[in-house]
């Protein structure tokens, strides 16, 4: 069957926030084996005496007896769900939820069988620059330093239970650990955009040395199809714990597992193209290069990685707007450091998108910014001077509005006489002077630090913002006598 899968259509879909990530999650199921060997004699009573069963049966042949051993199988199951996430989806949804319940389990109070605590945290100094990615971090984490419990991060050792960050006292020793489980899921979210990166670095290094295609691009629109063959092999490590049961069962002593004296496996899955002769998979791709923005221009590098994904795009530059496209750099992978962990994020990565010259640039001042000593009946008058500072030399449309949120005491607001909460057209490199007039609300006289702000009208995240405060004049109101009466008459005649 044919499956079709897009990126997002709207405006802000764009740049490594809008890159697709498609997978699979898989049971794992594991299971005890008889392993059956020649064992010599010796070897029958040491593991006879360390299990307190016999392993071996028959009779001695040349020093050998037939031995049975425990063994383990696994096998991969049924395919539980196939997921669909963006990099934004990634990084501001599925990781979060997963650090807020990691951080939930750290804190909850559980108990374990004896009725203690299950988890003690370690690190709580919330002054600390680091805090963020330290609490809940697993105990042998490089963010620890040398302080860290074990130098193998992607393995679990008894040693992990106790560190810098938290401490973890399980019912049995082969009790799984929450905190672990839930960074190594972490971890392995973040592997995936790593090595997104990766990709994207390797194909831009190689199209600096060998070259590929370029496409500049207004409001017209390019689309290109292609099919695409995978033809390279990735892999991920992550921990399976066992439980109690096998693993008292196996004694942590399976001839070739790797079980001994551990707490749990460390394994890959590896995929890539199939060797068989007789089924082929290829994937099409199609990509349609679009910026339907006025005065917008792009520059993209095009390559092709040969990883069966697609095409890695560079925008190289440009002016952009709605939204502005800045420069974009790695987040967690880096060339010198290929061990990922769930607190790994990168202060300086390696650039992967150059900055475009930025089309909307608003900016907003005030002649005055304190009026005071105003009349209760009057208006306090300011001149707010609208700016253009557009990187691309557009003449651009930018929206004015108040923050309502610095107006609590309902400070009547205007611009020329009307609502000063719309658009204004600002040619390049100058700026409007507009009338505000500020009047006072029902109840109060001062009025601090009301917040304007002029922003772009199609990216929130560009804006300027400039305060300004109005302070009234206390009035009396009109005196009435209450006595002596209306018509009264002083005689003062005597």
């Amino acid at each position: 069957s044919n499956k079709t899968i897009s990126t997002g259509a709207d405006a802000g879909s764009v740049g490594a926030g809008a890159d697709i990530y498609i997978g699979k999650s898989q049971n794992i199921t594991f299971g005890l084996s008889d392993v059956i060997k020649l064992l010599d004699t010796a070897t029958c009573r040491v593991k006879s005496n360390e299990l307190g069963t016999d392993v071996c049966t028959g009779p001695i042949l040349n020093g050998y007896r037939i031995g049975k051993g425990n063994g383990l199988t696994m096998g991969l199951g049924a395919i539980n769900s196939t997921f669909i996430y963006t990099q934004d989806e990634i990084l501001t949804l599925v990781i979060p939820e997963l650090e807020l319940i990691r951080n939930q389990v750290l804190t909850g109070g559980s108990l374990n069988a004896r009725g203690e605590r299950k988890y003690t945290p370690v690190f709580s100094n919330p002054d600390d620059p680091d805090f963020a990615r330290k609490f809940g971090s697993n105990n042998d984490d490089p963010i620890w330093g040398a302080l860290r419990s074990s130098a193998t991060p992607l393995f679990s050792e008894s040693s992990d239970f106790i560190g810098e960050s938290y401490i973890f006292n399980p019912t049995h020793p082969y009790e799984q650990d929450s905190i672990r489980f839930y960074n190594n899921q972490i971890r392995l979210w973040k592997e995936a955009i790593a090595k997104n990166e990766r990709e994207k670095y390797a194909s831009l290094q190689k199209m600096a040395a060998s070259g590929g295609s370029n496409i500049s691009i207004g409001k017209a629109a390019y689309t290109e199809d292609f099919s695409a063959q995978i033809d390279e092999t990735s892999s991920s490590s992550w921990e399976v714990n066992t439980n109690r049961s096998l693993a008292g069962e196996t004694g942590f002593d399976v001839d070739g597992s790797g079980l001994k004296r551990s707490w749990s496996l460390t394994l890959d899955l590896k995929g890539g193209k199939s060797s068989s002769s007789t089924t082929s998979v290829v994937n099409t791709f199609s990509y349609t290069l679009q910026d339907g923005d006025d005065g917008d221009l792009i520059s993209v590098d095009i390559v092709d990685p040969k990883s069966g994904n697609g095409h890695v795009f560079k925008l190289v530059a440009g002016r952009t707007s709605c939204p502005y496209e800045g420069e974009e750099r790695s987040l967690f992978y880096s060339p010198l450091n290929d061990t990922i962990t769930a607190t790994t994020l990168l202060s300086e990565g390696v650039i992967l998108q150059n900055a475009t010259a930025q089309n909307d640039l608003p900016v907003i001042n005030v002649q005055q910014s304190s009026v005071v000593n105003v009349p209760a009946k009057d208006q306090a008058v300011f001149v707010v001077e609208l700016g253009n500072a557009s990187q691309g030399r557009q003449d651009r449309t930018y929206s004015f509005r108040v923050n309502q949120a610095s107006n609590p005491y309902g400070a009547i607001i205007k611009i020329d006489g009307l609502d000063p909460n719309r658009d204004f057209d600002v040619p390049f490199g100058t700026s409007i002077q507009k009338t505000l007039t500020v009047e006072r609300g029902p109840v109060h006289y001062d009025y601090d630090n009301i917040q304007l702000i002029l922003s772009s009208p199609c990216d929130g995240d560009i804006f300027d913002t400039v305060s300004i405060s109005a302070k009234f004049l206390p009035t009396c109101t009109g005196v009435n006598l209450k006595s002596p009466d209306d018509r009264w008459v002083l005689n003062n005649s005597f």
